[in-house]
C-alpha cells in the first residue's frame, strides 16, 4: 500500500514526466501543459506498487472536479480501479484554505462497478457515502456536489434543456474601469440587493459583451461571492470577465429566477463551483444548473 501527499507545482521540471505517466497508461489523458506534480506523483506510486496494490493520494480540487481532467478522472476509472473518494474539510491544511480529496485506487484492477463518495468532518468523522457511477466520476467526484444533486427528483431539468445562452464577459475589471465603462462587476451585486440591475444604455459595444433587460446575471469566480444573482430589469451593463450572463426565451425567465434565488439553486452554484481557494463556476458545469418548471 502507498500512502502520499504530493506537493502541488507545476511539473515542468521532473525528467522523464511522459515515460513515468506512460508506464501506467495515463500518457494520453492530460495534456503537456497540464500535468502537475500530483499527478506525476500518482503515475509513480502506481508504477511502484504491485498489480492489485493499493494507493491513497490527496490532490487538490481541480484534479477532482475541473473538466480539463475529465479524461485523467475516467482513465483512474478504467485502469486503476478508482473506488473511494473522501472530499476533507476546507481550511483542513494549515495556514491554506485549499478544498482537497483523497483518491483510493487499485492498480490494474480494471473499472469498480461503483464509486463510493464521502465527507470528512474536523474531527476525522465521514458522512454517509453517496454512490455514483464511473461515467459520472468522469465529469467530477467531490461529495458536496453529488450528495446534493442526488437529492433532486428526475422531473427537473437543466438550463441545457431550456436552451439557455450563457456568456462570460470579455473585459477585465481594470479595463472598464480604465474605458469608463457602465460595467457589472462581482463586487456590484452588493449594490443591488433587490436583485433588479437598472444600468443607461450602452451602444456602442458588441450586444454579446453587454446584457440586457430579461438577462440574469451570476459570479463566474471568487471565494465567497458564488451565492449572488441577479436580473437585468433596464440598460445594457458591460459585463467583466467575472460575470456570466444568462439568457433564456421568455417563457422560461420566471422559473429560471425562481431556481437561481432559492437557497437550493444558491447552494448548488456553491457547490458546483471547482478550484484551490477562489471557486471557479465552468460554463459546462452552470448549463447542468437544475430548474423545476411546470409543463
Amino acid at each position: 500500500m502507498a500512502v502520499c501527499n504530493p506537493p502541488y507545482l507545476p511539473a515542468t521540471d521532473i525528467p522523464g514526466v511522459h515515460e513515468i505517466l506512460r508506464a501506467v497508461d495515463l500518457h494520453q489523458c492530460v495534456s503537456a501543459k497540464r500535468v502537475t506534480t500530483e499527478i506525476v506523483f500518482i503515475a509513480q506510486n502506481l508504477r511502484l506498487l504491485r498489480p492489485g496494490g493499493e494507493l491513497a493520494v490527496i490532490v487538490p480540487d481541480g484534479l477532482a472536479t475541473h473538466h480539463h481532467y475529465a479524461d485523467l478522472r475516467q482513465a483512474l476509472c478504467e485502469c486503476h480501479g478508482l473506488y473511494r473518494v473522501i472530499q476533507l474539510p476546507d481550511r483542513f491544511f494549515a495556514q491554506t484554505e485549499a478544498r482537497t480529496h483523497i483518491l483510493y485506487l487499485r492498480k490494474q484492477a480494471g473499472t469498480a462497478n461503483e464509486i463510493r463518495l464521502a465527507g470528512a468532518a474536523t474531527d476525522g468523522g465521514l458522512t454517509e457515502d453517496v454512490v455514483i457511477s464511473p461515467s459520472l466520476a468522469r465529469t467530477r467526484l467531490d461529495y458536496s456536489f453529488h450528495s446534493y444533486a442526488a437529492a433532486y427528483n428526475s422531473t427537473v431539468i437543466t438550463l441545457r434543456d431550456l436552451g439557455a445562452e450563457v456568456m462570460r464577459g470579455l473585459f477585465t475589471h481594470k479595463e472598464c474601469q480604465s474605458d469608463k465603462l457602465p460595467f457589472f462587476h462581482t463586487t456590484d451585486f452588493k449594490r443591488f440587493p433587490k436583485g433588479r440591475v437598472a444600468y443607461p444604455i450602452y451602444a456602442d459595444l458588441a450586444e454579446r459583451w453587454t446584457a440586457q433587460a430579461g438577462d440574469f446575471l451570476i459570479p463566474r469566480v471568487g471565494a465567497r461571492c458564488l451565492h449572488y444573482s441577479a436580473r437585468v430589469v433596464s440598460g445594457h451593463p458591460v459585463m467583466t470577465d467575472c460575470v456570466y450572463r444568462i439568457r433564456v426565451a421568455p417563457q422560461w425567465r420566471q422559473a429560471v429566477w425562481k431556481a437561481l434565488s432559492s437557497t437550493e439553486g444558491i447552494r448548488w452554484r456553491q457547490q458546483a463551483g471547482h478550484g484551490v481557494c477562489a471557486r471557479v463556476l465552468s460554463k459546462e458545469m452552470l448549463l447542468e444548473f437544475p430548474v423545476s418548471v411546470t409543463t
